[in-house]
């Protein structure tokens, strides 16, 4: 099973009604190995470390 990353240049940043930062993607993501058309399918919370 092959894993690549899906890179997106175009997109947006948007505050929630829980005051968490949502990036959400302008562009219509396809799968950089056969070039097939993306879905959503889940999300995933991320942290932000400053160091």
């Amino acid at each position: 099973m092959a894993i690549a990353m899906v890179i997106i240049a175009q997109y947006h940043m948007e505050v929630n009604l829980f005051g968490e930062t949502i990036c959400k993607s302008e562009e219509e993501p396809v799968c950089p190995i056969c070039q097939t058309k993306l879905k959503f399918r889940d999300w995933r919370r991320r942290i932000s470390i400053k160091l």
